[in-house]
């Protein structure tokens, strides 16, 4: 199992990071207010909504077989603090697929027999209308400002295709107890790649370009 560590590495200079930050703020009704928080909690929305549709699209691709962690997995997809997300799933097995949990926005594409790894990607990609695009295995996670962060470190390096972020490795026993068995936070090594996979898949967020013009 894998579960995203906050830092970020673009390919191929290293950029500057920032430590994440969780916060939450409350609205509180008062007598007499009411009027005034409803508005409060409109503009908020407003705010929120407009946001969000100013965003670019990030597609979220996820090849399925009908495991369970797969609710996990999307359960961290819409724990995102990146708000403008597509996500797709496809089922590969050739089976039908179990029922999904309810999650807003989730596409689930049914083909008519099983897919490939390979195939499944490519009918993944085909589906996907985000300017960034990230695969993920239906037994890994995402930390929440995963996607955040990898779309604003492209967004400061236009020049760059990808940018991939640390992996933890975790272990879970049968009391449903986790703990780290390995962390992946490398710097960009091309000769180091050919020998060890140090960028797991759902570790790297790309840019549309990259299939569109591959370099």
């Amino acid at each position: 199992r894998h579960a995203q560590m906050p830092q970020q590495k673009p390919l191929w200079p290293k950029l500057p990071t920032s430590s994440g930050c969780n916060a939450s703020t409350g609205l509180h009704l008062q007598p007499g207010t009411c009027c005034r928080s409803f508005y409060l909690i409109l503009h908020f929305f407003q705010t929120f909504a407009m946001t969000t549709l100013s965003q670019p699209l990030v597609s979220i691709l996820i090849r399925s077989m009908g495991r369970p962690e797969l609710n996990e997995a999307l359960a961290s997809v819409h724990a995102q603090t990146w708000g403008n997300i597509e996500l797709l799933v496809v089922n590969a097995s050739g089976n039908p697929h179990p029922p999904l949990a309810t999650h807003t926005g989730v596409r689930l594409i049914d083909p008519a027999g099983p897919l490939s790894r390979s195939m499944a990607a490519n009918r993944l990609l085909d589906e996907a209308k985000g300017e960034f695009l990230l695969f993920l295995d239906e037994d890994d996670w995402l930390a929440p400002d995963h996607c955040q962060r990898l779309v604003e470190t492209l967004q400061n390096a236009t020049e760059h295709v990808l940018a991939y972020a640390g992996v933890d490795c975790i272990h879970e026993s049968g009391s449903s107890q986790r703990h780290s068995i390995r962390i992946y936070d490398e710097e960009y090594d091309p000769i180091r790649l050919l020998l060890e996979n140090y960028i797991p898949l759902h570790a790297a967020l790309f840019r549309r370009t990259l299939i569109e013009s591959p370099v």
